[in-house]
């Protein structure tokens, strides 16, 4: 699993300790790189998908974000990525990604000429 830089995104007030950057593009991971836990943030689709809430931070204010990602274990639709309108004078940008099973998955992040990419593991805890 991606292990966060830390670091303060543009626009915070001080540290994110489980903030992941690269080149100007940042990501805020999930604790010890597991997306769900059953009972905490997230959701259910009645397919079975599960969705979690991802926030960025653009290298440039306006720059667009593009999000994909693929699971690395076994064979799976890709992930579905929502990328939340009225964020285009910030670099900050919230997003909701689905991720349609269970496993590990790599998810790649693209903004100006900038790429980021991390792993996951997205797993239901009871």
């Amino acid at each position: 699993m991606t292990q966060p830089t830390g670091g303060t995104p543009p626009g915070e007030s001080g540290p994110v300790a489980n903030a992941y950057e690269v080149g100007g593009l940042w990501v805020g991971l999930y604790h010890e790189g597991v997306v769900f836990e059953a009972g905490g943030p997230g959701g259910v689709g009645r397919d079975g998908a599960l969705g979690m809430k991802f926030w960025w931070w653009r290298p440039e204010t306006g720059a667009p974000l593009s999000i994909e990602g693929r699971r690395l274990d076994a064979p799976a639709p890709p992930l579905r990525a929502s990328i939340s309108y009225g964020y285009e004078q910030q670099r900050f940008q919230s997003t909701s990604l689905t991720f349609p099973t269970q496993g590990c998955w790599e998810v790649t992040g693209r903004s100006g000429d900038t790429e980021l990419t991390f792993v996951t593991l997205v797993l239901v805890k009871q």
